[in-house]
């Protein structure tokens, strides 16, 4: 689609677009949907993945006088200003959690807020997630971690690097989001 939720974009087979609009519409506004994705996050819960991308903001959205970069997740680093998304994915790759920050925000605090009230067995996180407050968290909800350990790291924690393999998943689904013209770096 170029734009939105452009119905007139469709392939003709969907029928008239004010009819497709209206089959889609009717069912948001009774929170038919709402109902729909509750009942599909759940699906797909026994692991979940942890990464994060850097995208670089349009250069129309740089220096407007009314601009919050705070609210716009829009961060100054050495290569310019940038965004963080922090994506939770489960096992079937469908995206649990997505999370914008600004460009030069820590990732290790946004592993809280990904894992808070996932009812998951087991997370398999970038090494960039990997800090002692999360190790923490996850043990006391019991949930297994699979993380390469930071270099720094003096206590060291095993990997299965069976599922750590895995996580290729999360990177196609990175891939597939930046091919989205919205988002696109």
């Amino acid at each position: 689609m170029r734009r939105g939720a452009a119905w007139a974009c469709l392939p003709k087979r969907f029928g008239k677009p004010s009819s497709v609009c209206r089959r889609f519409q009717r069912p948001a506004q009774n929170d038919v949907w709402a109902t729909v994705f509750e009942a599909l996050k759940t699906l797909g819960l026994d692991w979940v993945m942890l990464d994060s991308t850097v995208l670089g903001p349009h250069y129309h959205s740089i220096g407007q006088k009314e601009s919050i970069p705070v609210r716009e997740c829009l961060g100054r680093t050495r290569g310019g200003m940038s965004t963080k998304i922090h994506a939770c994915i489960a096992a079937l790759n469908n995206a649990g959690r997505l999370v914008a920050t600004a460009g030069q925000a820590s990732l290790c605090p946004q592993a809280l807020g990904l894992l808070q009230d996932l009812d998951t067995r087991m997370a398999i996180p970038d090494t960039s997630y990997d800090s002692d407050a999360n190790l923490a968290y996850c043990t006391e909800k019991g949930i297994a971690v699979v993380i390469p350990n930071r270099p720094n790291r003096t206590e060291l924690v095993p990997l299965d690097e069976e599922y750590y393999r895995d996580r290729n998943r999360i990177k196609r689904f990175f891939g597939r989001m930046k091919q989205c013209q919205q988002l696109a770096t």
